[in-house]
């Protein structure tokens, strides 16, 4: 015999939005375009080093990490003891 299930629970776990899903997208796709163009480089010119001023990579890494910080404070903690509670840092 089985014993029944408590289907009433309420899920607990992280929720994001459907707008900062599409965030986390648009910075996924953009670090692999960048990791695909540095090998595309790096295959073209094996020998060559790629020059790249550090301002303009620092730039690059800030703008990703405002990005994520956007979409994760928009994320939300659900639990079955709670209700929506806005995780901040």
């Amino acid at each position: 015999m089985s014993k029944p299930r408590d289907v009433a629970k309420a899920p607990h776990g992280y929720l994001l939005r459907e707008e900062n899903v599409e965030k986390l997208e648009q910075i996924r796709d953009q670090l692999l375009l960048m990791a695909h163009m540095a090998f595309a480089a790096t295959q073209a010119e094996e020998c060559e080093p790629l020059e790249i001023q550090r301002s303009m990579l620092g730039q690059c890494f800030e703008n990703f990490g405002l990005q994520l910080d956007d979409a994760l404070s928009a994320m939300e903690w659900m639990s079955s003891r709670t209700s929506r509670t806005h995780r901040r840092h």
